[in-house]
């Protein structure tokens, strides 16, 4: 980006710093409720608020209650998120002795059902979803970057009457649309020969001519100014369209690392029974 383009970047980032706290906050609370799959912390942080520090006299509600806030933590510190602390102490059992680490079961997320300790999908699919979400990480991030590039702009998008051909003008010049981020251009001077400027440009002769009694108007500098002003108007959406792609590639990025983790672990072929049960099965068996 040029200096103007870093300008206007940075502008409409300070527009949107009063309302960084308060989001960031409520992204933090979003975040734990999904985290934990269940309100209980919100909850607990309520009666907090309410009633202080003092602990809850009832001794089952309050062992109850700090089972509920055991388990939200095992869902936080660890991520699978177990239904009973049961369940949760199990897991870690089966973990410990089948050697997995519990961070890989998180990055697994969805795809690795905790009753059955077993990846729930085929390693095809985890290999088609993964390219997906591999590909948008990279989508994602170019998207972004055009639409930070247009809020900045100095070209105003105008469009050819005749054949609704678009292009960018500026008061030096113009150039065609595509591609997006620069290109070459045609300035005044170069309307001598419209043929040799359309090629260079990738617009029609018959657009080309057009274009150059534009640039050749008295008064066309005041002209693009006015235009620039009112398509700067949508500056905001583009700079929130921006922001928005670049999250969708935080979690295309993280959904791209689920898979790769499931299908990891897919691979590995851990046997999901304890060690303990399956050992009770087969003297079961045998008898």
């Amino acid at each position: 980006m040029d200096s103007t383009a870093i300008a206007g970047v940075s502008q409409g980032v300070i527009a949107y710093l009063p309302l960084g706290l308060p989001l960031g906050i409520t992204a933090l609370f979003v975040w734990a409720v999904l985290r934990t799959e269940s309100w209980h912390l919100l909850r607990r942080r309520f009666w907090q608020v309410v009633h202080g520090k003092g602990e809850i006299t009832d001794s089952g509600i309050r062992a109850f209650v700090e089972d509920q806030s055991n388990l939200a933590a095992f869902r936080i510190f660890v991520g699978p998120a177990a239904a009973t602390l049961e369940e949760a102490r199990t897991l870690m059992e089966w973990c410990r002795t089948r050697d997995v680490d519990l961070g890989s079961l998180r990055m697994c997320g969805d795809h690795f059902d905790l009753k059955s300790r077993r990846i729930k999908v085929s390693e095809r699919y985890l290999k088609w979803l993964g390219g997906f979400w591999r590909v948008c990480t990279v989508i994602f991030p170019i998207a972004g970057l055009v639409s930070l590039q247009l809020i900045s702009s100095s070209q105003a998008l105008l469009t050819v009457k005749a054949s609704g051909q678009d292009f960018f003008a500026s008061v030096s010049g113009a150039r065609a649309v595509w591609p997006l981020l620069d290109g070459p251009a045609i300035t005044s001077e170069d309307c001598g020969n419209a043929e040799v400027a359309a090629d260079r440009v990738r617009l029609s002769k018959e657009d080309t001519q057009v274009i150059c009694r534009l640039l050749l108007k008295p008064g066309f500098d005041v002209y693009i100014r006015n235009a620039l002003s009112e398509q700067r108007a949508a500056w905001h959406c583009l700079a929130l369209l921006g922001i928005a792609f670049f999250a969708a590639m935080y979690f295309a990025g993280v959904w791209a690392l689920t898979c790769a983790s499931a299908l990891k672990m897919l691979r590995r072929q851990v046997d999901p029974a304890l060690p303990g049960a399956q050992l009770e099965l087969d003297f079961d068996g045998a008898r």
